[in-house]
């Protein structure tokens, strides 16, 4: 009976280091699951952060690329604006070189008038006109 008692014993003991062998082996894959899955979620986090980077680089280009248009509109309307003001400075300058030349001739047609009047005639005056350009 001793015997049997010892046999006894021995098998509750392998019984126990069977059980706890058995925990170690769950708490260890337990363990190795949850790590898994904390990679897995930061990995996740990561790719995250790396399509939130993307979206913001891409957001920026847009905003540089719209900058950039608009600059371009711009220079393109202050030229044509350039090129108007000049066109209409020289046909100012065109309109003024006219009247004078009118101013000019009406002058000298007053005198070669007065001068052919001769002394104690009537005068007449007329002013020959001339259209203007618009």
């Amino acid at each position: 009976m001793k015997q049997e008692k010892k046999e006894q014993i021995e098998r509750q003991f392998a019984q126990i280091d069977e059980k706890k062998e058995k925990a170690k082996e769950e708490r260890l894959a337990e363990e190795k699951a949850k790590k898994m899955e904390e990679k897995r979620k930061e990995e996740e986090r990561e790719r995250r952060r790396e399509r939130e980077r993307r979206r913001e680089r891409e957001r920026r280009r847009e905003r540089e690329r719209q900058r950039l248009q608009a600059q371009r509109e711009l220079q393109e309307r202050e030229k044509a604006l350039r090129l108007q003001k000049e066109r209409l400075q020289r046909e100012l300058e065109e309109i003024k070189k006219e009247e004078q030349q009118r101013l000019t001739e009406q002058r000298l047609q007053e005198e070669q008038k007065k001068s052919q009047g001769g002394r104690g005639g009537q005068r007449t005056c007329s002013l020959q006109l001339v259209p203007r350009i618009k």
